[in-house]
């Protein structure tokens, strides 16, 4: 249905539009628990380093070598998830949990889909290391901007007759 989608089908749109909806409004069974992930999640932070851990690589970017690597991530975290959670031949009609897996690819699915912006890759340890390194660099620059500041602000003070504190 993506692919008739991409290629103008505004039927398959459509259906798509209600299926997102219809995801988006279905209710969580609270219960049902964090521990599905706890199998896959090694599996998809390696995927994660796989396609994106190339130097120079833009995460979230609407880019041509990003989205193509998304939709290799995508593919790869599907058959990562059908492979993990469902025996050979079953199906998602079988009982409750296969409902439930099927839905919870189908929104990993959705999600992973650039639609009008580009989609952020799921959470792992991979993109945790980025998102601290970032806010790493940002710390440093505060320190920097604040260092710089209070010389100004020190000058200031000075240039008042007031005697600004010693900064380290």
């Amino acid at each position: 249905m993506m692919k008739k989608a991409k290629k103008g089908d505004t039927a398959a749109a459509a259906e798509i539009e209600k299926l997102r909806d219809a995801m988006l409004e279905y209710e969580v069974n609270i219960h049902s628990g964090l521990g599905i992930w706890a199998d896959v999640m090694e599996d998809i932070d390696t995927l994660a380093r796989k396609h994106f851990g190339s130097s120079g690589m833009k995460i979230g970017t609407m880019t041509t070598k990003y989205t193509e690597a998304l939709g290799l991530y995508k593919d790869d975290v599907i058959a990562t998830l059908k492979k993990t959670w469902f025996k050979e031949g079953a199906k998602a009609t079988d009982n409750e949990f296969t409902l439930h897996m099927d839905r919870t690819m189908a929104r990993v699915y959705l999600h992973l889909s650039p639609d009008t912006s580009a989609q952020d890759p799921l959470l792992s340890s991979f993109f945790m290391d980025i998102a601290w390194e970032e806010l790493t660099k940002m710390e440093e620059g505060v320190k920097e901007v604040r260092s710089r500041l209070i010389c100004v602000v020190d000058r200031k003070l000075k240039d008042r007759g007031h005697v600004g504190k010693q900064v380290v």
